[in-house]
């Protein structure tokens, strides 16, 4: 039986502009309808979807959404249990840092595209998409260092980590700290620090990181608004 009123929850996720996961689900059970319209003597077509569940589709949503708040209800309580363990915030920080870096080459290749070669015609027509691509690169780039730095400060001084050295970069000198077997860079004092050296070159985006971005991501957020982590 088709009934127009639909669930709650259903129509909240309709009117929330649904994730592409959730859309899918919609739109295999969401009939079309094709209107027909006629303005000043010519003739449109409009498709529009016309969100009609049956009970048993309501019942499957309803299936549907428990298991994804369950899934997400782990997520949170997995992400808890790791914030006591400083180790997997360093592993955090270490696979944001080279997330920000992949951003970096992202936004490099996608200058070197666009001003690297002479303007022709398709170059010009190609231009706003490598714009695009520079700009998200470089934003998420800022974004992603933001929160590095921001939890390295803040795991640095819940642990009193003293820097290793410092680096002299071809922008800015940065202090080295070392932690659980990771490294890290960040703008510091350094006066009375030892000198490592030099490094001139872009540092590798490309090693191994055990732990998913999006994962260190939602780590370090939890970290960062989280009282009650202390020195362990």
């Amino acid at each position: 039986m088709i009934f127009n009123k639909i669930h709650n929850s259903a129509r909240k996720l309709i009117d929330e502009n649904p994730s592409a996961a959730q859309n899918k689900f919609l739109r295999a059970i969401g009939p079309t309808r094709t209107y027909g319209t006629n303005y000043n003597g010519y003739g449109y077509t409009d498709t529009v979807r016309v969100y009609e569940l049956t009970r048993g589709q309501v019942r499957k949503y309803n299936c549907i959404e428990k298991e994804r708040r369950t899934r997400a209800r782990k997520n949170v309580e997995n992400i808890r249990q790791l914030l006591a363990k400083p180790e997997k915030i360093a592993e955090a920080i270490y696979s944001l840092n080279k997330e920000a870096k992949r951003q970096r080459d992202i936004q490099n290749k996608a200058a070197d595209a666009i001003w690297g070669d002479e303007i022709t015609e398709y170059d010009t027509q190609m231009k706003s998409l490598k714009h695009h691509r520079l700009h998200r690169a470089k934003n998420n780039k800022a974004w992603l260092y933001s929160i590095k730095n921001d939890a390295l400060q803040k795991l640095i001084a819940e642990h009193d980590l003293k820097p290793v050295g410092y680096h002299e970069f071809p922008d800015v000198d940065r202090l080295l700290y070392e932690f659980r077997g990771f490294t890290f860079h960040i703008e510091g004092e350094i006066e009375g620090i030892e000198n490592l050296g030099d490094i001139d070159e872009w540092i590798d985006s490309n090693r191994k990181r055990s732990m998913p971005p999006r994962k260190a991501k939602l780590l370090l957020r939890f970290y960062l608004t989280d009282k009650k982590t202390s020195a362990a």
